[in-house]
């Protein structure tokens, strides 16, 4: 039997509780996308001796109380009171709550903005606007795709610089488009990249626009004017996915595990990402959340560690699995099969955002007629309410590449054509207590004629004494038939 410990802090002391908690905690992975929700666990604590509405009374809320909980030493909850329940001589009963997107910290920094700081020349139309994180390539061929600032209204000292990048970038070059007030245009040209410190010493992107014998730099570039950039090549930080994720996660205040971070942005750099930041609010668990997860086949999950990715790995097999469950004595049926998930067969991804007009250039379609995983599962439901078809539209910001394009239309397929096969099971915590959320695993179970099936863990509740886990099956008619 497992072993927790609670150590409550509130109104400047510390209790330690240890059989006297019963605790059930329970860890989810969603398999379809999005992050997990709160950790929370619901708790009577016996304070014996403390008046607690007296300590209400003089200032000390319980809603400030904080408790950490150990299971077999290992920290597994650092949560936040809420909801607490007292009276008089009676047990306090209290949620701690440990909110895993609770990121205190912004993807930019607040100085990296324009100001009289920063510019004392700047357009009126500049001022106050965030510099741009530039990442990947964006725009390529296909049109303006990040705002750039003009900073210099004058051409004293000789320069009228446009800022670009709020950061260095290896790009050497970057084409420049001008969009008056009036709608006429848009005017473009590349232009050289610079770095130039700007008043607070940071170190940024800028193009000139008065280098010679380009087409902006006469009377098409004056204040009040639009100005966006485009990028390729290499361009600016490093768009690959994983990277990207990585730079989110050095910047978050969320406690995570880097390890796990790491091996999946392995995976994960296969796609190809482009875009920018200028939301000056925005943490970058939340920015992770918005803009990374409901395109790439991966979810946010959350154990003794803190925050971790789980990576769902189109190309999965049976033998990559960490643990080889065995229904029996040690590994018993909770509950009968279900199925789970919502049918994806025909995907529209729209990408190549343009900045300017905030549409949408270019867009890939899977279906039937060139996904084998849609074509299966059309004929499967064929006779259904919706005669086998089911549709959806992703757009996103942050993609310009085609080929990065197609691969997350094929995996949105992949990974929903079917709906998934669940199932719950009993686990031993001496045998299998290891076994954690989001693992691949296989289970043999000849009762239901499963033979060594893969699996992923979506969720499991550790009470101390037994562990029940959810196996989500990692069904692939297309890879079967070839196994």
């Amino acid at each position: 039997m497992g072993r927790w410990i609670l150590n409550f802090t509130w109104a400047g002391r510390t209790w330690s509780f240890g059989d006297e908690v019963d605790v059930q905690l329970r860890q989810a992975h969603d398999l379809f996308g999005g992050g997990p929700s709160a950790r929370a666990v619901t708790l009577r604590l016996p304070l014996h001796g403390v008046d607690v509405p007296a300590l209400v009374q003089a200032g000390h809320p319980l809603s400030a109380a904080v408790g950490t909980l150990y299971l077999d030493g290992d920290r597994v909850l650092v949560g936040q009171v809420v909801n607490p329940s007292y009276d008089a001589d009676a047990p306090v009963s209290v949620t701690l709550r440990e909110e895993s997107y609770d990121d205190q910290t912004t993807v930019l920094d607040a100085h990296a903005v324009v100001d009289a700081t920063t510019w004392s020349d700047a357009d009126d139309a500049s001022v106050g606007r965030s510099y741009p994180e530039v990442f990947g390539s964006p725009g390529l061929e296909l049109g303006p795709a990040v705002p750039a600032h003009l900073l210099d209204t004058t051409a004293s000292p000789g320069t009228r610089y446009v800022l670009v990048a709020g950061h260095w970038v290896p790009a050497t070059s970057v084409r420049l488009h001008c969009i008056d007030d009036g709608g006429a245009g848009p005017a473009a040209d590349t232009y050289t990249v610079l770095h130039v410190e700007d008043g607070r010493g940071r170190l940024v992107a800028v193009v000139d626009l008065l280098e010679g014998g380009k087409s902006l730099t006469s009377g098409a570039a004056t204040e009040g004017q639009s100005y966006f950039t485009r990028w390729s090549g290499q361009a600016g930080l490093d768009g690959r996915a994983g990277q990207v994720l990585l730079r989110m996660m050095r910047r978050s205040s969320v406690r995570h595990d880097a390890g796990r971070f790491a091996v999946a942005a392995a995976w994960l750099d296969r796609y190809a990402l482009g875009g920018f930041i200028d939301d000056p609010a925005v943490s970058p668990v939340d920015w992770i959340a918005d803009n990374l997860l409901p395109i790439l086949p991966f979810t946010l999950a959350q154990d003794t560690d803190g925050l971790y990715p789980v990576v769902w790995r189109s190309d999965v097999h049976p033998s990559e699995a960490v643990a080889e469950l065995a229904e029996g004595p040690l590994c018993q049926r909770v509950g009968a099969i279900r199925e789970r998930g919502d049918l994806l067969n025909d995907v529209r991804v729209q990408y190549g955002y343009r900045a300017d007009t905030g549409d949408y250039l270019r867009i890939v379609a899977v279906d039937e007629t060139s996904s084998l995983y849609a074509r299966i599962s059309q004929a499967r439901h064929r006779n259904d309410a919706h005669s086998g078809r089911y549709s959806e539209t992703v757009t996103t910001d942050i993609v310009y590449d085609s080929a990065t394009a197609g691969l997350i239309a094929q995996d949105l397929v992949r990974r929903r054509a079917l709906r998934r096969r669940v199932a719950q099971y009993s686990l031993d915590r001496e045998r299998w207590g290891s076994v954690r959320g989001g693992q691949f695993v296989s289970i043999e179970d000849t009762g239901r004629s499963w033979s060594g099936l893969g699996a992923y863990v979506t969720n499991k509740v550790d009470d101390g004494t037994a562990t029940v886990v959810e196996l989500t099956l990692a069904d692939d008619p297309v890879r079967d038939l070839h196994t």
